[in-house]
């Protein structure tokens, strides 16, 4: 370090000036590549678009948790005394199909929108347990006619009868039985996750677009 001391201040004033104004140079040069200034123009790439999450039953897009919570089922009556029924508007999809005496009952399923309560809940029966089966889906019921119950253990379907599992559902003094039971989702909810019914796992239905038709 003294030897270049000595080999600087032997230089000329000329050689001094030349290697300061080089040393500038280089100096200006060096930030101006750590700063990009000499980078080639780069093309910013587009933001990756945020994953999209979809209801299983509407298709209508959803947050993450809500796409991945499991089908419930819930039948529902649909007598003149059981109308108007709780919670059957917030359903993604019903299902109907008469039962006997020519009255329809209702399998109402639901993922995104979640009533507080719903009902009235009644029997199922056996075309009821073939649909919600093949959703993997849980279904909420007031126990069923001899083959749906035969059904539900034969293909070990995600049964919620009220008369194996009573702590979600009530009754109200406001209508007469058997029009009067009812089931708050939230326990119906805590009762899938008891029996560990996860994410219902299914073919998605086919969907289309929103276009108009050209005819």
């Amino acid at each position: 370090l003294m030897g270049l001391r000595a080999r600087i201040r032997g230089w000329s004033k000329r050689k001094k000036i030349i290697i300061s104004i080089l040393l500038v140079i280089l100096i200006g040069l060096g930030v101006a590549y750590a700063l990009g200034v000499f980078s080639k123009d780069k093309k910013e790439e587009p933001a990756k678009p945020s994953e999209k999450y979809y209801s299983q039953l509407t298709g209508n897009e959803v947050a993450k948790d809500v796409s991945e919570r499991p089908i419930l089922g819930v039948m529902m009556e649909n007598s003149e005394e059981a109308r108007p029924q709780t919670g059957l508007d917030d359903a993604g999809i019903v299902f109907e199909t008469v039962t006997e005496g020519g009255i329809t009952r209702y399998m109402a399923l639901f993922q995104e929108n979640m009533p507080e309560n719903v009902g009235p809940v009644r029997s199922v029966r056996p075309p009821f347990v073939n649909w919600i089966t093949g959703l993997d889906s849980s279904i909420a019921h007031v126990g069923g006619s001899e083959q749906a119950l035969a059904m539900i253990d034969e293909l070990n379907t995600k049964s919620l009868n009220q008369f194996k599992y009573p702590e979600p559902y009530y009754r109200v003094n406001s209508r007469p039985a058997p029009h009067n039971m009812y089931a708050r989702t939230n326990g119906l909810r805590d009762l899938q996750k008891e029996l560990d019914y996860k994410k219902s796992k299914f073919e998605n239905f086919p969907r289309s677009n929103d276009a108009p038709s050209q005819t």
